[in-house]
């Protein structure tokens, strides 16, 4: 199965005979790493695995100070300016790893990353997240979850035919273009309104190809399967209430509701999990508290519930913090997204989806 996995992910990255790849991998996911090397030696690509650890981030936040971890490591600044495709495992294995490291030193290495990140996308280098990295013994304890069954919940929305996504976003997306305002709405007190002006509507269905490259779009994640929207920064009125849970570096948060004025995040609530949510904003910077993201799950496969439910058929996120990429305004570091099932969605009075289910078929 990992093989598979490794297949997947090297055609939906349109990995070629040429291409230096460089795949970044935790201690929990060098098997996955290894099979997707030996796929790209297969295509005749160069691979080179980049290691970290649970353990050498920590040694990093206690020793290394503030300023320096903002700047970028020499190394991989050089990499960046060679490689063509850039692969990175989502990690720690144990989320307590963050919960240990000060806000401002998490802040300093999401500076640094960024940095490298701003280099490759002005090359034009293909980027991927794998989520599956997410997924260990140690995260699904802290989340009350069944790792098994995680597991299969992820390798099955890798497994589906992400061509056939495409299509289905397309076919949405057209619902959205050329459209002003949206509103969400539920049986459980949200009503959310927020306009869009036309923004950029983009499909992440997992694949990059020149069409994406052409418009800019050259990073993805893994499973993937969502329509995003940047909507208009100060547009945002109403409140949004979260009925899925939220899984935070070994918490886990849950009843989360959102109050917006004017598209500002001007109070919010919990009924489990705040003050993990608290920190996340702590450690976020500049445009933090700005509404930044619109998105609808197009993933079949995916169950919502667990960790990645925006990619799941049928829900609604909200995200606050930055949005550049995704054509809007907001500026800073750190985004954070959370869920909704069961909702309502009109578009400029249009309803297209009703308690969770789009409202004609795709």
């Amino acid at each position: 199965m990992i093989s598979e996995v490794a297949f997947q992910i090297a055609k939906c990255l349109r990995i070629k005979e040429g291409d230096v790849v460089l795949i970044h991998s935790w201690q929990h996911t060098i098997d996955l790493a290894e099979k997707i090397a030996a796929e790209c030696y297969r295509l005749g690509a160069d691979p080179l695995i980049a290691l970290q650890t649970d353990y050498l981030l920590q040694r990093m936040a206690q020793e290394i100070p503030e300023d320096k971890l903002r700047d970028a490591p020499k190394s991989l600044l050089a990499l960046s300016k060679t490689i063509t495709v850039c692969i990175v495992m989502a990690g720690p294995e144990d989320p307590e790893t963050m919960l240990k490291i000060p806000p401002e030193k998490l802040k300093a290495l999401r500076i640094s990353s960024n940095k490298l990140v701003e280099i490759e996308s002005e090359r034009k280098v293909r980027q991927a997240e794998i989520l599956i990295g997410k997924v260990s013994q140690k995260r699904a304890k802290s989340y009350g979850l069944d790792f098994a069954e995680w597991m299969k919940v992820m390798m099955d929305a890798l497994a589906v035919d992400y061509e056939r996504i495409r299509e289905v976003g397309k076919k949405l997306a057209r619902d959205f273009e050329e459209a002003s305002e949206v509103r969400i709405s539920s049986s459980s007190g949200t009503d959310l309104r927020f306009r869009i002006d036309e923004r950029p509507i983009i499909i992440e269905d997992g694949v990059i190809d020149e069409e994406d490259i052409e418009k800019g779009i050259i990073s993805t994640y893994l499973p993937a399967g969502c329509l995003i929207v940047a909507p208009i920064e100060d547009s945002a009125e109403g409140n949004i209430v979260f009925d899925l849970p939220n899984h935070i570096w070994g918490d886990t948060v849950e009843g989360l509701e959102w109050f917006f004025e004017k598209g500002k995040l001007v109070s919010w609530k919990a009924t489990k999990g705040s003050e993990s949510f608290r920190k996340v904003l702590e450690g976020m910077g500049g445009d933090k508290d700005k509404i930044g993201l619109f998105m609808i799950g197009l993933n079949p496969a995916y169950r919502a519930g667990y960790p990645l439910s925006e990619i799941a058929l049928g829900t609604i996120s909200i995200g606050i913090g930055t949005n550049e990429q995704y054509g809007g305004r907001n500026k800073g570091i750190g985004v954070f997204t959370a869920y909704m099932s069961g909702a309502n969605v009109e578009v400029d009075g249009r309803s297209i989806m009703a308690n969770g289910k789009l409202i004609y078929k795709l």
